[in-house]
This record gives C-alpha cells, sequence and structure tokens, in this order.
C-alpha cells in the first residue's frame, strides 16, 4: 500500500513540475508569436535553438523591442526567404540565424560551406553547411526590398554554448557569429558604440509592416520548405554532372551550370581551406558559383 502511495505521488510530483513548465513557456513572447507546442519546442533541435535565444532576448521586450518569428519574406521570383527571428531595437533592425549545434565550427564570411568537426572518440567525422552568413546576407537584402527603408540591419548567426567556434573569420562590422549566451553583450556593446536611432512609432510602424510574413498558410509553409529540397536536389544533380565529366575524362572543358562559363581550378588563398582546391567560374567575380574538389 505504502509503495502504491509513493508511485502515485511521484507521478502527481512529475505532472504538476511538467504543467509549471508548459505554463511559463505558454507565457513567453516565443509561444505567443509561434504557437508551437511545448514539446515540439523542447523536442526539436531547431525549434528549441531558437526558443533559448528568444529567453536571451527577453531584457530587450521590456526596454521596447519587438520580436517577429519565422518571417517568410517574398523575393522578387515568387519564392521567399525565412528568417527564424527579427528583433526591432531601438538600436537597430537585428536578423537571427539559430545554429543548434555542438562540435567545432569553421568558417569565414565568403566560403560557400562551412564545416562542424564531430569527435566521437577514435572517430572524427566532419559535415558540411551552407554558410549562415551569405543566407543572412540574402534574407536582409529582401528585408530592405521590403520595408524600403535605411535602418541599421545587423547580421547576428548564434550558435549553442555546446560548440566550440574554433576558426571563425569575418571582415564586415555589422556581421557576428557568437554562442547563445553571448549574445546579450554583443547586442549591449552595439547600442552602447552606436547609440539607439529608432523611435518607439518607427518601430512600431516596422513591427506592423513585418508582421503578415509571420502569419503565412500552410501552402506558403510548404512552397518554401520545396523550393529548398528542390535547390537541394539541383545541387546533387550538378555535382555529380561535373564529378561524372571529370571521370571521363572532361575536367578541361566543364561549363559553369549558372552561367556558361568555363570552370577553372583556384586555390584558397586564406582561411580554414587555405591550400585547397575548388573549382571556380571564369567569370568571376560575376557568377560567384564554385565547386570543391
Amino acid at each position: 500500500m505504502i509503495t502504491i502511495i509513493i508511485i502515485v505521488l511521484i507521478i502527481l510530483i512529475v505532472f504538476f513540475v511538467h504543467k509549471a513548465k508548459v505554463d511559463k513557456y505558454e507565457q513567453t513572447s516565443y509561444y505567443q508569436s509561434t504557437r508551437t507546442p511545448y514539446s515540439h519546442a523542447v523536442n526539436n533541435k531547431g525549434n528549441y535553438g531558437e526558443y533559448l535565444l528568444s529567453n536571451c532576448l527577453q531584457k530587450y521586450e521590456k526596454d521596447g523591442a519587438k520580436f517577429l518569428y519565422n518571417c517568410y519574406i517574398p523575393k522578387d521570383n515568387g519564392e521567399t526567404t525565412e528568417i527564424d527571428l527579427i528583433m526591432l531595437h531601438s538600436s537597430g533592425i537585428y536578423v537571427f540565424e539559430s545554429k543548434n549545434y555542438s562540435g567545432w565550427i569553421f568558417g569565414s564570411e565568403y566560403q560557400n560551406n562551412w564545416t562542424q568537426t564531430l569527435s566521437g572518440g577514435r572517430n572524427t567525422s566532419k559535415e558540411h553547411f551552407f554558410n549562415p552568413i551569405m543566407q543572412n546576407k540574402v534574407r536582409i537584402k529582401w528585408i530592405e526590398n521590403l520595408i524600403g527603408e535605411k535602418e541599421k540591419i545587423y547580421s547576428i548567426v548564434v550558435f549553442s554554448e555546446r560548440c566550440t567556434l574554433k576558426e571563425i573569420n569575418i571582415i564586415s562590422s555589422d556581421i557576428f557569429v557568437l554562442k547563445r549566451n553571448e549574445v546579450e553583450k554583443c547586442i549591449d556593446d552595439i547600442s552602447d558604440s552606436k547609440g539607439r536611432t529608432m523611435s518607439q512609432e518607427k518601430i512600431q510602424y516596422l513591427y506592423e509592416q513585418l508582421l503578415p510574413y509571420t502569419l503565412v498558410d500552410e501552402n506558403t509553409k510548404m512552397s518554401h520548405v520545396n523550393k529548398i529540397r528542390e535547390r537541394e536536389i539541383n545541387k546533387k544533380i550538378v555535382d555529380y554532372s561535373i564529378d561524372n565529366q571529370i571521370r571521363l575524362g572532361q575536367g578541361d572543358n566543364l561549363r559553369c551550370p549558372q552561367c556558361g562559363g568555363k570552370l577553372v581550378i583556384r586555390t584558397a588563398q586564406r582561411g580554414t581551406y587555405a591550400g585547397s582546391q575548388f573549382y571556380g567560374c571564369s567569370n568571376y567575380p560575376k557568377c560567384k558559383f564554385i565547386k570543391n574538389i
């Protein structure tokens, strides 16, 4: 009998602790904006990273900041670009890209692909992912096109505290790559050094202008996902085609799949991949297509 009572008490404690967490979560601006269920927020790595990032920014909400989550900004070709989080603050517009990664991270501002190195005992694996700075540059371009404003926009790429930013090379002064626990200091430093240039009325105006792009229907979301998948498939086809031509001894006559220019072998001069060779388009800088060898 005592055992049964203890089990029931444990179940009740677990239930009420879980309910308290859910209630607290549902009071956050992240939930109020995204309506992402608690279970999806904590069990999906991407969603959880966004949620933790939103927690790091709560003090700015008390300072008059406005947040826009999962914003689908239109491009001029009918497609959309999705932004994890936009913060409108008196010191400027902050465009966040959340990467909830672990391991060692290597990359530079102008590399197409960055590297995540994971250590598993004696086995070390490397994964490549598209340059998040370039992702944000595209997003910022279409934000500027949409709002038609010249407000200062900062690109903030945020990684998990579980990772080590081993070698990150950045030249631009309005781009920051850091870990979540460094976000608050970064924004405070920007506010202190650059000043506060946006009034509360301007923040509200921009918020109302961008808000509809967070309230998109499922068809828009699916179309966005399908376009990304289509680009990934096309990239694999291009990679296979180039690799096949090289295998057949046609490497001297390779053509750029984007503009038709000749592909030539180049050597990276700096950064993580210094000394590595890759195929680059002869029409560079007009065409920036590259294919790693």
